[in-house]
């Protein structure tokens, strides 16, 4: 069965981080859980039994029967603490990347502020 190297990287401590290697789907009728591959290593290597969350860079969390797409290479695992680290890029209609700021849990934002040309909501 071949084999794909994952770094993976604790979230409460990104200094702490291993490398291992996951096993690809054999087929399209094979089960195939990649997260609990990664759980697996990762409660091993790091020595911490309560893993149960593995995100991928941006804060994604990835699912039971999620398939880690080739380009991810780097995941982050948790103890149940949310995500930890950059935001993910987020595009926009016309395809330029945008980036999302949170700056307030409540904003009080008139409705014409939308008609604005440097706004997009």
């Amino acid at each position: 069965m071949p084999n794909r190297r994952i770094t993976i990287i604790l979230n409460s401590n990104q200094s702490k981080r291993i490398t291992v290697l996951i096993p690809l789907p054999g087929g399209p009728d094979e089960p195939y859980n990649a997260r609990d591959h990664i759980l697996a290593q990762a409660r091993n290597k790091f020595r911490i039994k309560e893993l149960n969350i593995v995100y991928h860079w941006g804060g994604e969390v990835v699912y039971d029967g999620d398939i880690l797409p080739e380009k991810i290479d780097e995941v982050l695992v948790s103890k149940g603490e949310a995500y930890i680290g950059p935001p993910a890029k987020h595009t926009r209609t016309d395809g330029k990347v945008g980036e999302v700021r949170v700056l307030a849990s409540q904003s009080f934002v008139h409705e014409d502020v939308s008609d604005l040309a440097e706004v997009h909501l």
